[in-house]
């Protein structure tokens, strides 16, 4: 019988660990999902002439706001992340495989995750609302060569 109740009593402390270790992982989490940005607080990135990024990434979703030039190029390229881009002032034209599309203020273009795309910026002072999801990797680790191509 007592052998039987320290078994249970070793059950109860092992749960009651478990449950306080994910207890806190959730309260971390919850700490850190909350944050409240301007685009004066995120961080500017010139990514190549006529291009630059402001970026925000949570634990798995990334957010992008661009603002372009006419004639800036975002070089072909692609990633593990669905894409959604919101145009929300001037127009780009977005080649995907033979299809070309031209995305003005107001529109959306949804880009399944790992399909080969490239941008080019139609109008000066275009801005760019990107939402990635899962959250971009590359870019948060610096890992984002494809401007440099």
């Amino acid at each position: 019988m007592l052998l039987r109740t320290n078994v249970k009593i070793n059950i109860m402390r092992q749960f009651i660990g478990a449950l306080v270790v994910w207890l806190a992982s959730m309260a971390a989490l919850q700490a850190q999902s909350v944050r409240h940005l301007t685009l004066d607080t995120m961080a500017t990135q010139q990514l190549s002439a006529g291009i630059t990024r402001r970026m925000a990434s949570g634990n798995s979703a990334t957010f992008g706001y661009f603002t372009m030039q006419r004639g800036a190029v975002v070089p072909l390229h692609h990633h593990p992340n669905e894409q959604y881009t919101f145009i929300l002032q001037g127009s780009v034209k977005v080649t995907i495989q033979e299809q070309t599309y031209v995305v003005k203020a107001g529109e959306v273009l949804l880009i399944p995750a790992h399909v080969p795309h490239r941008f080019e910026c139609l109008e000066d002072g275009t801005i760019d609302l990107d939402f990635f999801a899962p959250q971009r990797e590359d870019w948060i680790n610096g890992t984002d060569q494809y401007f440099q191509k």
